[in-house]
């Protein structure tokens, strides 16, 4: 799994180049976050979920449009790495089930999921992370009014 950061500063002076110089280092930057940008999309596809259930393939951002709930699945297989995301879109919200002996940390509120991990509103949306083969994931980002967490 690739996981990019951005570029969003560099560490020299002003008053070490001309003008011209700093200007042409900003460009750069620039462009290499952009490049960053393509490539991580280009190695995580986005998929339109319209139906109730979809099983989850790693490293995949979903956005459900579904006005009834949709019910995702985690695999039971994942490498450390592997991460998903879900943009929630459609009015039903979805849920997110983790597979027998899986769990899903929710960032530093000290919950932990065991069987799911579901939206309280129509645009929650979570991205998680597994940090131990095949058991672990964690939240590297969420936007929630307050999951439903079991």
């Amino acid at each position: 799994m690739l996981s990019l950061d951005r570029i969003d500063s560099a560490p020299i002076l002003y008053s070490d180049f001309d003008t011209e110089f700093m200007q042409w280092i900003w460009v750069l930057i620039d462009s290499l976050n952009e490049n960053l940008f393509d490539l991580e999309n280009a190695v995580m596809s986005a998929t339109s979920v319209s139906g109730t259930t979809q099983a989850v393939s790693i490293n995949t951002r979903y956005v459900p449009t579904n006005s009834s709930l949709t019910t995702f699945q985690l695999p039971a297989m994942a490498q450390v790495g592997a991460r998903v995301t879900i943009a929630g879109q459609g009015s039903g919200g979805w849920s997110l089930l983790t597979a027998i002996g899986q769990t899903v940390q929710i960032g530093d509120v000290g919950a932990t999921a065991t069987t799911s991990v579901s939206s309280s509103s129509r645009y929650d949306s979570i991205e998680i992370m597994c940090v131990l083969s095949n058991t672990t994931w964690i939240t590297l980002s969420t936007q929630t009014t307050g999951f439903v967490i079991v």
